[in-house]
């Protein structure tokens, strides 16, 4: 794993930089798609972007850094730097937004544990302690086994992103909506004046500033939408 990431950050060599940087800083641990990459196909083929979630006490050596770097704001309260093409997502452990939001409340010796707790989607549970090269990915794994796509915490302040990828997702990965997906889904396009029409326009339009690219047509995210009502 750690060979792997190494050498695909050599690639980019600004956030390889980067990442040694921050790894003397304190304990530093990956989460999310750059995972979900390593597990789908045993290599890191693709990115464009990666999350680094930081576990240090050496607040003045990490302030030092962030002015180093003169980092943009990522929508969590994070950082985000651009190296080349490679967009790289940090932000420290106590700042996770369902920590710091107290969404969910915990002891601060259980935020690694918990952290596959504070995403939307179970095939974003899914933690990796560079460190001690250890995985926290039981809901991942579950969800890969049932192929079932279901929430983990259902607060979140991105809504629309979140659906948007469930549907991506979905399709990716063959997977099914839990009911409770399902009904989240649901509301949404029920709280909207224009309904249908007025979801699937928003959610196309997230789409695009998200990714910058159409992953899943108009047509494509109609027809999930529809689907559902």
């Amino acid at each position: 794993m750690k060979t792997l990431l190494n050498e695909y950050l050599a690639k980019h060599y600004p956030a390889k930089i980067l990442f040694d940087k921050l790894q003397q800083l304190g304990n530093t641990y990956l989460i999310g798609g750059v995972l979900r990459e390593i597990k789908d196909n045993g290599a890191i083929r693709y990115l464009r972007d990666i999350d680094i979630v930081l576990d240090t006490e050496n607040m003045d050596a990490y302030n030092r850094f962030i002015n180093e770097y003169h980092p943009e704001i990522n929508r969590f309260g994070g950082y985000k730097v651009q190296c080349e093409e490679l967009i790289v997502d940090m932000w420290l452990l106590q700042q996770t937004w369902a920590y710091s939001a107290r969404v969910i409340n915990c002891r601060p010796e259980e935020y690694l544990i918990r952290l596959p707790e504070t995403v939307f989607l179970n095939m974003d549970a899914i933690v990796y302690d560079i460190k001690n090269d250890k995985w926290y990915d039981d809901r991942y794994r579950e969800a890969m086994n049932t192929r079932i796509l279901d929430v983990v915490l259902e607060q979140n302040p991105f809504l629309e992103l979140n659906i948007v990828r469930s549907f991506v997702i979905r399709k990716k990965y063959a997977m099914c909506l839990s009911e409770k997906l399902k009904q989240i889904i649901i509301q949404y396009v029920n709280s909207l004046e224009g309904k249908e029409k007025q979801a699937n326009e928003r959610l196309y339009n997230v789409q695009m500033m998200r990714y910058k690219k159409e992953i899943l047509s108009y047509n494509d995210l109609s027809d999930e939408i529809t689907g559902l009502l």
